[in-house]
């Protein structure tokens, strides 16, 4: 029996491997680039509001959920359309379920998220020239890693620009 290159790698080799999976979910499913932004928003606003330290765990733990049940979620997709690729009413069952997971987490995290800065939020935008004023360098990068986030989640995939391309 051969190993494949998962099961003969190293300890350490694991984590490339993990890192390899995670870059490809990023590259290819939007629904987790959605969710990064909107989480990588939530810390952000929490770091700028000055939430205290349960709080900020708190919205940090539901951003990891969060991707964590999209990372399954795309896994049981990509097990399902190998195991079955023709239509499969369990399938589909399988699919939906791992999609209602990740609705189930999403929602929890924006109703805890909305709880735990919604006092706030209207207060926000006008904000943003006092959080200039106090942390300039601070609120740059930040404001830069946003941007950043923000145009990998609304990039194309390599799939859909081919498929742009009519490839």
């Amino acid at each position: 029996m051969t190993q494949d290159r998962h099961t003969a790698g190293s300890f350490w080799a694991s984590f490339g491997y993990a890192a390899h999976g995670l870059w490809w979910a990023y590259r290819h499913e939007r629904n987790l680039r959605v969710h990064t932004v909107l989480g990588a928003v939530a810390v952000a606003l929490g770091m700028l509001e000055g939430i205290g330290p349960t709080k900020f765990s708190v919205l940090v733990v539901l951003l990891i959920l969060v991707v964590a049940l999209e990372l399954v979620n795309t896994a049981i997709e990509a097990v399902t359309d190998l195991a079955h690729p023709g239509f499969s009413p369990l399938a589909g069952t399988a699919k939906d379920l791992a999609a209602a997971a990740v609705l189930f987490g999403a929602a929890g995290a924006l109703v805890l998220g909305v709880w735990i800065l919604g006092g706030r939020l209207p207060e926000i935008p006008g904000r943003v020239g006092v959080w200039a004023t106090h942390t300039p360098a601070g609120l740059a990068l930040l404001l830069a890693g946003l941007l950043f986030v923000a145009a990998a989640a609304v990039w194309p995939s390599p799939a859909r620009r081919k498929e742009a391309d009519g490839h």
